[in-house]
């Protein structure tokens, strides 16, 4: 025997019936992610505070360019002697 499988529209029965389950034991299924990971299931899921980005320009100013790689001079080297 031969079946026919066909394409239709909408999720499958099973689909519908496994969403619902997961649905209706979510908090459930979060306590035991948190105990299993430690907390860090939770912590992950939490919404992060954006950083504020600085406003850029195209052309650098003096106070944000590189700093020198000069070493500093000591005051025994700077006397010769």
């Amino acid at each position: 025997m031969v079946e026919i499988i066909s394409k239709r529209d909408g999720s499958r029965r099973e689909d519908v019936a496994m969403k619902r389950l997961i649905e209706q034991n979510r908090a459930t299924i979060t306590r035991l992610a948190d105990h299993i990971s430690g907390g860090s299931y939770s912590a992950g899921k939490a919404p992060k505070p954006k950083r504020r980005q600085k406003a850029s320009s195209s052309i650098p100013s003096a106070a944000q360019g590189r700093p020198s790689k000069q070493a500093p001079v000591s005051a025994s080297a700077s006397t010769g002697g």
